[in-house]
């Protein structure tokens, strides 16, 4: 797995060892590590960043702790899938967390269970080479003091459950929107919450 800088990502994408993207100027204080989403297939990003950083857990762990030396906090955000990969190593690490429409869990059973049947092909296809102790967030999440913060469209069923079923935990805040799409971050854009949100993100907590 490698890290790139963000004005590299679009020439790398066909990279399947690209990880994450950063930005990190030497005046930093506060360094954001984005993980990508699944993409599907007519978009221009593949989804390797989230098939590459969950194949081998515990060596990206090993690298992003080690990567999070070059600035005084971290933080971890993502959506979707990526919002997956936020939770999870932001937990393994000890970084912030702010996820949106996060996906809680990965384990085919729990999908089942769940009918959720979304990304069936980037799932099977992660699946082999998962390590199963990471394909439910909840114990991890619960085992962490690490503050996670998760942005959910509280009308969409799928994405209420997922956020919802990890809410009772202490280090768990959920922030509901009025909104039904699993495209909460598109709507926070449009509304224009998103962007005065992560310049906040950049310098302070929100």
């Amino acid at each position: 797995m490698r890290a790139v800088r963000s004005d590299a990502f679009l020439t790398r994408a066909d990279d399947p060892e690209v990880g994450f993207v950063y930005d990190l100027e030497p005046a930093s204080r506060r360094m954001i590590v984005s993980f990508a989403a699944v993409r599907g297939p007519n978009q221009a990003v593949r989804p390797f960043s989230f098939l590459a950083m969950l194949a081998d857990v515990e060596v990206n762990a090993a690298f992003l702790r080690d990567f999070r030396q070059n600035a005084e906090e971290v933080v971890m955000i993502g959506g979707s899938t990526g919002a997956y990969a936020a939770i999870l190593f932001g937990s393994l690490v000890g970084c912030e967390v702010h996820a949106f429409s996060p996906q809680t869990f990965i384990d085919p059973e729990l999908r089942r269970e769940h009918e959720d049947r979304r990304f069936p092909n980037e799932i099977a296809a992660l699946l082999p080479h998962m390590d199963m102790r990471y394909a439910d967030l909840r114990p991890i999440v619960e085992r962490s003091e690490t503050p996670v913060q998760v942005y959910y469209a509280a009308s969409h069923p799928l994405d209420k459950l997922h956020a919802e079923r990890v809410g009772d935990l202490g280090n768990v805040t959920l922030h509901p929107f009025e909104w039904d799409s699993h495209l909460l971050l598109r709507e926070l854009r449009d509304r224009g919450w998103l962007e005065p949100f992560l310049e906040r993100l950049a310098t302070q907590s929100p």
